[in-house]
């Protein structure tokens, strides 16, 4: 019998940040709503950036999956977007990155509480 990601509440300035049970990724929306960063600094932007891209392709790499040269805008089990309502989702590993792409403060926790469900 598999066992579920059973997620912990988590929970940046007072707000829910998601963690599906089914995927055990993290909401990087709900980190940025949270964080109160500017309008440039939401998922979507971050990773059109060229060093969140260059990221990505080493991931892709490492599983052998063939680039064709577009941005890459999702990883299946490491990131995924929920087109339906614009949200973002992450490992833990790469949301911990995008939170310090968003501020010191939000780096701090989650290193104190994402790095921890490793």
């Amino acid at each position: 019998m598999t066992t579920l990601f059973e997620p912990p509440d988590l929970h940046y300035r007072d707000l829910l940040v998601r963690c599906p049970t089914e995927t055990g990724l993290i909401c990087l929306s709900d980190l940025w709503i949270a964080d109160r960063s500017p309008t440039g600094k939401i998922p979507s932007c971050w990773i059109q950036l060229k060093s969140t891209q260059k990221l990505f392709k080493r991931l892709i790499q490492a599983t052998d999956e063939v680039l064709c040269g577009q941005k890459i805008t999702e990883i299946p089990g490491v990131f995924e977007t929920d087109g339906l309502n614009e949200e973002c989702y992450a490992a833990i590993e790469i949301a911990v990155i995008y939170a310090r792409f968003l501020s010191a403060e939000c780096f701090e926790w989650a290193l104190a509480h994402l790095a921890l469900l490793n």
